[in-house]
């Protein structure tokens, strides 16, 4: 399995690299809620194969 790379700093950011308002709002919400102690994050990760787009 191939590594992830380096996480980020859990903390409240204005934005976030890909994500979109909706997501940033419950993002900084789960952040916020200090129901876990998050020490590093991955949120911005590659998943899956690069599909072409149709041509049409």
């Amino acid at each position: 399995m191939g590594s992830l790379g380096p996480g980020r700093d859990a903390v409240v950011r204005p934005a976030y690299p890909h994500m979109l308002r909706e997501d940033n709002l419950v993002w900084t919400r789960f952040l916020e809620s200090g129901d876990f102690e998050v020490k590093e994050v991955w949120y911005d990760v590659h998943v899956g194969a690069w599909v072409p787009p149709p041509e049409n």
